[in-house]
């Protein structure tokens, strides 16, 4: 009895060290990979709306995402860039009785914003809260429904495989509520032929994965839970006839700021485009790109500065600096001539030295 006795004693002292070390080894692996509701409830927790305007209008223009509890929100930049008046709406879910077919509980809080830091180039604005809703807590009715906390997500600076879970949160097409979507990541690419404003180019992840207008600047979520990149737009698919040509419409023209083009009466000018439509192949801007804009937000990193020379890397691309146009001496000798009075100019001197510590006069 006392040898069975040990035994079970040995053998369930193992079994204890086999669970501390699976245990060990799930957290040195990292966190768990979310369910598609547990991610829908961590973008509730994380993600804005974006009110921008010079008259701020009720339904949101873009989206966003808490990146970090000192009241810093993240968008594009092109959701903000004409905005005189900016406002960050924390949104709630509603609760509905299904029995009496009504809505019984929604609320939202406004905020006021100011763009604290932006990389045009990466289509990347940093936007500062106040009050800071992390240090002073929104007022949430909690009698109906689930009380919903604030959450500042991480970003993810590393790249993302193909085949890659991306789920995609926002309000888009002015709905009150937050939507999320669930797509893959096609491909990483660097990208020129898409454009939101006309220097927006660079490397970018590519989503199957339909987004809409007011989507953008808002967060894309990995199976973690962090921020992938921010939602820029989606790639734009030209719609053709029977015979199969460009459809055309006629359009008011406007200038690079949005602006209507006007003639000398005042009358707006029209302009004909291509017709197109969603491709269902949207575009991210990596979050590499939010995290250098937000370093320097809060005084982490220096703004970028202007480098000279044949070759200037900003952020996410190469750009093949202007040549010096500057003037310059030129020589009539040939490479051949001038490295020989070069090098007969080195002896002179040498044998000049040589005579200054030696105290010859020649």
């Amino acid at each position: 009895m006392r040898a069975l006795a040990i035994f079970l004693l040995t053998c369930l002292s193992t079994v204890s060290v086999a669970q501390k070390a699976a245990v060990h080894n799930q957290r040195a692996q990292g966190p768990t990979i979310m369910s598609t509701p547990q991610l829908h409830q961590w973008a509730i927790s994380s993600t804005v709306a974006v009110v921008a305007g010079p008259n701020t209008p009720t339904e949101a223009l873009g989206s966003g995402v808490w990146v970090s509890k000192d009241g810093y929100v993240a968008t594009c930049w092109h959701v903000v860039k004409n905005a005189s008046d900016i406002q960050v709406k924390v949104a709630y879910p509603g609760v509905y009785d299904l029995e009496k077919n009504i809505l019984v509980s929604a609320s939202f809080t406004l905020y006021a914003a100011t763009v604290a830091a932006s990389d045009e180039k990466s289509d990347v604005a940093i936007l500062k809260v106040s009050p800071n809703p992390f240090a002073t807590p929104p007022l949430v009715l909690t009698n109906v429904g689930p009380k919903i906390k604030l959450v500042s997500a991480d970003l993810r600076t590393a790249l993302p495989n193909p085949g890659d879970l991306a789920l995609l949160a926002g309000y888009p097409l002015g709905k009150p509520d937050l939507l999320t979507q669930t797509g893959t990541v096609a491909a990483v690419a660097l990208v020129y032929d898409f454009q939101v404003t006309e220097v927006s180019k660079g490397v970018r992840i590519i989503l199957s994965l339909v987004s809409n207008p007011a989507n953008s600047g808002g967060p894309v979520f990995d199976s973690d839970g962090k921020v992938l990149g921010l939602l820029e737009g989606n790639y734009p698919s030209p719609v053709k006839d029977e015979s199969q040509r460009q459809a055309l419409y006629l359009r008011p023209k406007r200038d690079a700021n949005s602006n209507l083009v006007r003639d000398a009466n005042g009358e707006p000018q029209f302009e004909i485009a291509p017709m197109t439509q969603n491709s269902g192949i949207s575009v991210v801007v990596p979050a590499r790109f939010v995290q250098s804009a937000l370093d320097r937000a809060q005084g982490k990193a220096p703004a970028p500065a202007q480098v000279k020379g044949s070759v200037v890397i900003k952020d996410n691309e190469v750009i093949n600096a202007p040549p010096d146009t500057g003037p310059k001496v030129a020589s009539s000798l040939s490479n051949v001539e001038l490295k020989r009075q070069a090098l007969l100019f080195c002896r002179h001197f040498e044998v000049f030295s040589v005579s200054k510590r030696s105290g010859s006069d020649n």
